[in-house]
């Protein structure tokens, strides 16, 4: 599967004002007081102006791994191809890869229930099909088929919890056991995978608070010639009390 590049810097503005009082004493004993007014604007800009992570593909496709986003909540569903008993380094094992997406704060919409969710991959090769050293007897499809949990829908434990999960060999009737994938009813080799998440702290507005956009050209001229403005007034109000 992709993974993510680290996220690109947040754009940053920056307003310094700074009031400086000079004191001029002259040889009449004339005191004079000479405010100064400094105005410092700094506005970083993101060097990326893309804000999609940059995607790469897995090396070696067989060993499936799951890497977290600093940024983001990612949901997202997944056909692992995993095994419950792996072919040595030919097979990405199905605990491995439960314990893999938990290391990184991943839970799955099967939950705790994964080693007895059933399988949504029931597949075996006829007589009638090429490779007959891979053909399996209809008594030992269980058994000599590829009978494992594939589908599974990924989410940040942290954030989320599934309240259910269904699978469906069907189309929507739901799901019947021990049935060869695809039928002339459903198409695919795969059962189909649903999961119903909730948040686990509701009272928040959203699963992250929104980002404020990068100030345009003509945001960041506006800001700066209502500064001066603001300034320059109180500069000549002062400069009159101070006169007066």
């Amino acid at each position: 599967m992709p993974w993510c590049s680290p996220p690109t810097p947040t754009p940053t503005l920056t307003l310094t004002l700074t009031l400086t009082l000079t004191l001029t004493l002259t040889l009449n004993l004339t005191l004079t007081l000479t405010p100064t007014l400094t105005l410092t604007l700094t506005l970083t800009l993101n060097p990326n102006p893309n804000p999609n992570p940059k995607l790469n593909p897995n090396p070696n496709p067989n060993r499936t791994q799951v890497l977290a986003h600093p940024e983001h909540v990612l949901i997202f569903g997944l056909d692992a191809n995993v095994y419950l008993k792996p072919n040595g380094d030919k097979q990405q094992g199905l605990s491995g890869f439960v314990a893999a997406a938990a290391a990184r704060g991943y839970t799955s919409g099967w939950g705790d229930t994964w080693l007895t969710a059933g399988p949504t991959s029931y597949v075996a090769r006829t007589f009638l099909q090429p490779q007959l050293q891979k053909a399996t007897r209809w008594a030992e499809t269980a058994t000599k088929g590829d009978c494992n949990l594939k589908d599974f829908v990924l989410f940040p434990s942290s954030e989320l919890r599934c309240e259910a999960a269904t699978k469906d060999n069907t189309g929507g009737t739901g799901f019947l056991e021990n049935t060869c994938l695809p039928t002339m009813r459903f198409p695919s080799d795969h059962a189909l995978v649903t999961a119903r998440l909730a948040e686990i702290s509701p009272q928040r507005k959203g699963l992250r608070p929104p980002s404020l956009p990068t100030p345009s050209p003509m945001q960041v001229a506006g800001l700066v010639a209502a500064a001066a403005f603001f300034i320059g007034k109180a500069y000549l109000e002062s400069t009159q009390k101070l006169g007066a």
